[in-house]
């Protein structure tokens, strides 16, 4: 009996003592890329690392205008989002975007990126961000997050080549295995996603473009391990002389039962000329591609990417204009819980990747365009299971009680000055530096921040990099409704 009572009174002991030791999950929004009005930075797909570590590939000081020029953007976090290093790639001439990053097995990484004349292109890195090699396919056009790790350590991705679907098998080191196409009579088609199925397979999701009076469809394709069809599926929404529909495919994988999740969205217009409505549109299929349901959502909603959790249901993100949406479902497609981030006027954020973080949470990037979409910002947003973006950590600081802006220290400075402020709520947070004549030299911050006690360094450089001349500067605090400024002295 004294031996059942000791080692009773030991396990209590640990039960009582262990959920301590449980990490919390973190949570936290943050924005990446050039400030200036001109340009967009936008984030296209995001990994989380073998280290707990996340890293986002986009686009970097884009045009807003024609998309001339631009660089592949790739950042990598930690797991609180603070900065560990990031890198551009490209020419000073060309516009590049990558869409899509994988995690080799040697520990590098590897990059999906297009031109402008969206031909496929690869670039590997190394895990500093350090660039191994690049390749190009002339023949090969390619299009969105088309792009997966195969059982055997090859790559596979899908796109279009002469109006067919491609699907093109390469190795490791990116050399092309083989290429089959896949045509529906003599209209234009695309695949937008792929993946390995667990017979060694694929399936492919692709758009149908034109088919019944000019509607787009989605074609879904099964593949054995060689490319070869095994099935087909159409899903279409028809068009007639009074209403417009398309049916949009822009991810699919294959579920834990062995059948398929898409993440699409279905393009109502009650006329040719007439608005078109966005709506998203979830479904989930057997292993032959029959539907098994469907979730569908609100007008001007659009899917741009979809999972399934590890409790056996499905998280998709994208937007409900102008808000950025994450919606998770249940294993029947009933909606558990959707978040929203955004508003009309200042800021609109648009999902397009989303992962489940081994925390169970879930990490997602994107783009939040600014005043009216005049500058785009990469963002990358870190949610808990819940979609909830507070995290244990967070919920135990001290929220200050009023908005307030510290004068800087030292002051004055050279080279450097610190600038400590408080902010009683959530939101977006900018912190400007004007000169004596009341223009704007440099954008400190503009971004999500959580309430609470917060700070900043100036090292007294423009917006583009230079350095300032001696002199009075001013710095403005602007957060939802509370503005206040202080003077700064600038000596060299």
């Amino acid at each position: 009996m004294k031996f059942q009572v000791k080692y009773l009174f030991l396990i209590l002991i640990i039960a009582t003592i262990f959920p301590l030791s449980i990490k919390s999950q973190s949570t936290f929004m943050k924005t990446f890329g050039d400030t200036s009005v001109t340009y967009k930075d936008v984030g296209y797909s995001i990994i989380e690392t073998d280290k707990g570590n996340y890293i986002a590939v986009g686009s970097y000081g884009a045009s807003n205008h024609d998309l001339s020029t631009g660089d592949i953007y790739i950042v990598m976090i930690d797991d609180f989002g603070n900065q560990l290093w990031n890198k551009r790639f490209g020419s000073s001439t060309q516009y590049e975007i990558a869409h899509s990053i994988l995690s080799l097995s040697d520990n590098s990484y590897m990059i999906k990126y297009n031109q402008r004349d969206s031909r496929l292109r690869l670039l590997k890195i190394t895990n500093n961000g350090d660039s191994l090699f690049t390749k190009s396919y002339s023949m090969f056009t390619n299009y969105g997050k088309n792009f997966n790790i195969t059982s055997d350590g090859g790559i596979i991705t899908t796109g279009s080549f002469n109006s067919n679907i491609t699907l093109l098998k390469l190795d490791s080191q990116g050399d092309s295995l083989w290429m089959k196409t896949y045509g529906v009579d003599s209209l234009w088609v695309v695949g937008y996603s792929v993946q390995q199925t667990n017979d060694k397979g694929f399936i492919i999701c692709g758009v149908i473009n034109g088919y019944e009076y000019g509607s787009k469809g989605l074609w879904l394709i099964k593949t054995d391990e060689f490319g070869d069809i095994l099935w087909t599926k159409n899903f279409m929404v028809k068009s007639n002389d009074n209403v417009y529909a398309e049916l949009q495919c822009l991810s699919v994988i294959q579920t834990i039962d062995e059948g398929y999740f898409i993440s699409a969205t279905k393009i109502i217009s009650e006329c040719y000329a007439c608005e078109l409505r966005p709506r998203g549109w979830l479904i989930k299929t057997d292993s032959k591609g029959d539907t098994l349901w469907t979730s569908s959502f609100e007008q001007f909603t659009d899917f741009r990417s979809g999972i399934q959790t590890s409790d056996g249901g499905y998280v998709a993100v994208g937007i409900f204009y102008p808000n950025f949406m994450l919606v998770k479902l249940d294993t029947n497609g009933k909606l558990e819980w959707k978040k929203e981030i955004g508003n009309n006027y200042y800021e609109r954020f648009v999902g397009l990747d989303v992962k489940e973080t081994k925390d169970k949470g879930f990490i997602t990037t994107g783009e939040i365009r600014r005043q009216l979409s005049r500058y785009y910002d990469l963002f990358i947003l870190k949610v808990n299971k819940d979609g909830i973006l507070v995290s244990v950590k967070d919920a135990e600081k001290t929220i200050p009680t009023q908005f307030y802006l510290k004068q800087n220290y030292p002051n004055p400075f050279n080279p450097t000055t610190t600038i400590n402020y408080s902010i009683t709520k959530s939101g977006i947070v900018r912190l400007n530096i004007f000169n004596s004549l009341g223009q704007v030299v440099n954008i400190l911050l503009d971004s999500y921040q959580d309430a609470g006690n917060h700070s900043i360094t100036w090292n007294g450089d423009d917006s583009n990099g230079n350095s300032l001349s001696s002199g009075i500067y001013f710095y403005q605090l602007v957060s939802d409704d509370f503005t206040q400024a202080k003077k700064l002295i600038l000596l060299k």
